[in-house]
This record gives C-alpha cells, sequence and structure tokens, in this order.
C-alpha cells in the first residue's frame, strides 16, 4: 500500500539529515509545524478502542495518509493544509508500506481521534485494506460519498501510524507542485537516489 505524508519544503533539508521524525521527536526550531495545535493535543490524549493496548500518545508516531484516497477523492487535512500554506510550499513524502522500517506500524481506519475508528496493529495489513474498501464501500452506499457529510470526512483522513524515526532513502519519492519546485528539491537532496515527480493534480 502507497502512503504518503504531508509536510512543509523548508523541512525537507532537517528530514533529510535526521530523518522523518515523530512530532515528539523533534525540537521546537527543528521543524515548521502545518497542523492545527487542537488536534496535535487530542492526539496527545488518544484511548485505543483495542483492549489489548494500552493508552497511547499519537503523536510519539509519524502519521501518513492514504495515497488511493488522496488520488481518487482527496483527503480534507492535506487540502485544508495546501490551501493555507500554498501548493509550493507543500510537498508529498511517499513511500510503500512494505518498505518501511519500523518495530511499530497501526493501521487507523478513520481520523484517529474521530468517533468511528476502528484500529488495526501490526501486521493487520491485509485485514486493514479488506475493511477499508468494505467501508469505502458502504459510505458510496448510504451517503453517495457526500464530501460534506463528517463521516465521509474522517474516513479520507484514515491513517497509518508509524513508530520510529524513518530515513528517505531510493524507495521514496517525493511529489511536487511545480517544476520550479522539483529544482529547487533536486538541487536539496544532492546525490540522494531519491525520485521528485511533478504531480500538480494531487494537490487540487
Amino acid at each position: 500500500m502507497e502512503i504518503h505524508h504531508l509536510t512543509h519544503i523548508e523541512n525537507l533539508k532537517n528530514i533529510l539529515e535526521k530523518g522523518l521524525k515523530p512530532r515528539n521527536k523533534l525540537e521546537k526550531n527543528e521543524f515548521r509545524n502545518t497542523a492545527d495545535n487542537k488536534i496535535i493535543n487530542k492526539r496527545e490524549e488518544y484511548k485505543s478502542n483495542n483492549s489489548n493496548i494500552e493508552i497511547k500518545n499519537l503523536n510519539d508516531y509519524i502519521p501518513f495518509h492514504i495515497n488511493e484516497l488522496q488520488e481518487q477523492y482527496r483527503i480534507p487535512y492535506n487540502y485544508v493544509v495546501c490551501k493555507k500554506e500554498g501548493n509550493e510550499n507543500m510537498i508529498f513524502l511517499s513511500c510503500k508500506t512494505e518498505n518501511l522500517f519500523s518495530d511499530e506500524i497501526i493501521y487507523q481506519l478513520y481520523h484517529p481521534v474521530s468517533n468511528y475508528k476502528c484500529e488495526y496493529v501490526s501486521n493487520n495489513e491485509e485485514e486493514f485494506i479488506k475493511k477499508l474498501e468494505e467501508e469505502e464501500r458502504k459510505l458510496k452506499d448510504e451517503y453517495n460519498f457526500d464530501y460534506s457529510n463528517q463521516r465521509v470526512k474522517e474516513f479520507l483522513m484514515s491513517e497509518i501510524l508509524v513508530k520510529g524515526i524513518l530515513y528517505l532513502d531510493n524507495k521514496w519519492k517525493i511529489y511536487v507542485y511545480s517544476d520550479e519546485i522539483r529544482n529547487k528539491i533536486e538541487n536539496c537532496i544532492g546525490n540522494k537516489k531519491i525520485d521528485v515527480i511533478v504531480y500538480s493534480s494531487i494537490f487540487s
């Protein structure tokens, strides 16, 4: 499954040098924040709906969204951030889950702090994808996948939460808004074998 992490272009240099980190591993001057502080606080107080899992602070994980949902429908969070910060200032760091090196991956159906959340833990990707597809069909049948419906919005913001620090290599792709930004990014990454791809439609 292909997933992505949306971040400000100003954060790339530090990510290339020190890795992509969970929010709680970052120093205040180490990144440009684009997230809603209210949501950040709610993520700190997350309560799992799986009785076998202790209460977690989701800011200890790197959040990713699902490429297929972004490409087909557009994810509300991404839309809001890109509109606020400017498409040219945002980049999508994309990879496949099979290429992630992490001791823990949480597959989260619906947004983690929504009322609809349904959690799937590590090594349950096949089950998660099956449930994701079932839920998508259900939302089409019940709500015609109406973007104004809160449940549909929360579904589109389903997350893959990854524990640890991730280092970008040739298995990653960076999606950017324009040729100008691609040239800027390629100069930044230097000799690293990371594909930088202009994919303007994913931003709109």
